[in-house]
């Protein structure tokens, strides 16, 4: 497939989580989700190339902003448990991956013409440890407390620590993961990775 710009015909977005998830504290020191799973496939965020993974996808590559601004994106829709669900990777003023978002879909809409429709080669699609309809519970254990959680049901976990480059230069990673709840069940999640010399 091939790259294309934003249009009135594209209706498929990431979704938008709470501002707030970015004010809690850095409360763990081992990143919570640094890499995305798409079926056995490891994707490793801030290091896969955006590029890399359309041309492997056979992806429709999308745009947004230009320059220091500019946000890539690639979107795959398959079916997990009998539900449809939709995966984002974005490469944000970045050639890297740097974030992905996953979520359940309408099972009454038409699948989105910017999402490659994906067999279950590709499927499991995982944030770390969570994948969507997982138990609070069970991500608890796995992922440990949250840093910060809102009233709308999203949970959010927030690393920090510090790097070496092959430079021997010192390079501050930060890896946000955020998982919202229905019923006590993951039914949006989110990871990104920012790393800064």
């Amino acid at each position: 497939m091939g790259f294309c710009c934003w249009g009135n015909w594209v209706q498929a977005l990431p979704f938008e989580y709470p501002v707030s998830l970015m004010d809690a504290p850095a409360t763990l020191s081992r990143p919570p989700a640094l890499n995305v799973r798409v079926g056995k496939t490891e994707v490793a965020l801030s290091q896969s190339q955006m590029q890399d993974m359309t041309h492997w996808m056979q992806a429709i590559q999308m745009r947004v902003g230009q320059g220091l601004f500019r946000q890539d994106s690639i979107c795959f829709e398959g079916t997990e448990g009998g539900k449809p669900v939709r995966l984002w990777l974005i490469a944000t003023d970045s050639k890297a991956i740097s974030e992905a978002q996953l979520e359940y879909i309408d099972a009454d809409k038409k699948p989105e013409m910017v999402c490659r429709q994906v067999s279950f080669r590709f499927l499991p699609f995982r944030l770390g440890k969570i994948g969507l309809g997982m138990d609070k519970a069970f991500v608890l254990r796995n992922v440990g407390r949250p840093s910060h959680q809102t009233v709308d049901g999203w949970m959010y976990w927030f690393s920090q620590r510090v790097l070496r480059t092959p430079e021997n230069l010192q390079e501050l990673e930060l890896n946000w993961l955020g998982a919202r709840f229905e019923n006590d069940k993951v039914v949006q999640a989110f990871s990104s990775v920012v790393r800064n010399p």
